[in-house]
């Protein structure tokens, strides 16, 4: 009776104590929820601004670098999340300055610091250990390095665009001279990213950056527009059923294995800043075939289409039920320009579950997440319009 009377007393204090957490996590939820609608009216400044601080003080920090994330990553990835960290900082500055001009003074200081940053050669490192050489030294080659060269001048399209007739303008037209034509000349009419290699995602990143640098006024006299060359890449690459494009090229220029959210939706946060009615279609043909609700109250973005199984990895993050971190993070971003408010508040709520957001010194984050993902979810919630007025 008395082994029977302490396994009775044992589950009481586990349910007990599941059901305080249980609490805990709806309270805090609550107190956190972010809201679609203020999001979409621009009435969440006072939110996005907290979380700028603490995304800016950690990319901007003297030793912030490939070393913030974990060694079990490997690489080349810690290299690439620390570049895409400040490219998705730079980003979401960018748009909060559209959003909130009272922002422009400390965005423009903080710009240059993550530009410093960004051409310092151990944010290049990754780059340079694949091709044995420098990227910026190698311009003028046939050698792609398109996932470094694409996210740097992306930080200083933005600056340029944020900021006019900038310090950076000579290098920003030198590499969408290089851009251009690495893509327009490149293996299947794209660039790659390390040799051999070749990601869509990646030369969608510098697509946007071409298309941003010619806003300015900054784009090649000859050759094909950023335009032209989408157009070009989505009738020979996109996804014969969805349009969405493909995750990784490889020999015959065909496709690689199957549709991958991550990387559909990463290039369709990219392409909005070119031709955002084509992201937006897009987003439709994401959201019929992958935005799924496996349990109720759980919305997200599955990383395989629906009936397809598959695993996670470093690019998609851990699956749960299916559903890709990453993703969910840059759909954000879609559903934000398509006004799709009740999409938007599920993928927000999904990110606060598993997020989960503290709050200190004037500082707000998501606890749980790296660096990279605050980057990605502050440039989702504030996405860059470069077709509306300066």
């Amino acid at each position: 009776m008395s082994l029977l009377q302490d396994a009775r007393r044992t589950l009481l204090r586990w349910l007990a104590l599941v059901t305080l957490l249980a609490i805990g996590k709806a309270s805090w939820f609550v107190a956190y929820r972010a809201h679609a609608e203020e999001g979409l009216r621009g009435q969440d400044s006072d939110e996005l601004i907290l979380r700028r601080a603490h995304l800016v003080q950690q990319v901007t920090a003297p030793d912030f670098g490939p070393h913030s994330f974990p060694e079990f990553i490997g690489d080349p990835f810690r290299g690439e999340w620390a570049l895409v960290s400040l490219s998705m900082s730079a980003l979401a500055l960018g748009g909060l300055v559209q959003r909130f001009p009272s922002e422009s003074a400390s965005s423009e200081s903080d710009l240059e610091k993550i530009i410093d940053r960004s051409l310092t050669s151990d944010i290049s490192a990754f780059d340079t250990a694949r091709w044995s050489e420098s990227a910026l030294d190698s311009l003028d080659s046939p050698h792609g390095h398109i996932g470094y060269l694409g996210h740097l001048a992306l930080i200083l399209a933005v600056d340029e665009f944020s900021f006019p007739n900038g310090h950076h303008r000579d290098l920003l037209a030198r590499l969408a001279a290089a851009i251009a034509r690495k893509i327009d000349q490149g293996p299947c009419g794209l660039a790659e990213t390390y040799p051999s290699e070749i990601y869509l995602p990646d030369n969608a990143v510098a697509l946007a950056a071409l298309s941003l640098a010619e806003r300015a006024g900054l784009g090649p006299k000859q050759g094909p527009t950023a335009q032209k060359m989408v157009e070009k890449i989505h009738t020979f690459h996109g996804d014969k059923d969805t349009g969405l494009w493909p995750f990784r090229i490889g020999p015959y220029c065909k496709p690689t294995g199957e549709l991958r959210a991550s990387g559909a939706s990463w290039s369709l946060l990219y392409l909005a800043l070119i031709d955002e009615p084509r992201a937006l279609r897009g987003y439709e043909a994401l959201r019929k075939s992958f935005v799924d609700q496996p349990i109720p109250g759980l919305l997200g973005v599955r990383e395989w289409r629906r009936g397809t199984e598959g695993s996670g990895d470093v690019d998609s993050g851990p699956l749960l039920l299916g559903l890709s971190p990453a993703a969910t993070g840059f759909t954000v971003a879609l559903a934000h320009r398509a006004g799709d408010g009740a999409t938007l508040q599920g993928l927000l709520d999904t990110a606060e579950l598993a997020g989960f957001t503290v709050s200190w010194k004037g500082r707000r984050s998501y606890g749980v997440a790296p660096v990279v993902g605050d980057a990605i979810l502050l440039a989702a919630r504030a996405p860059l319009r470069p077709a509306a007025p300066r």
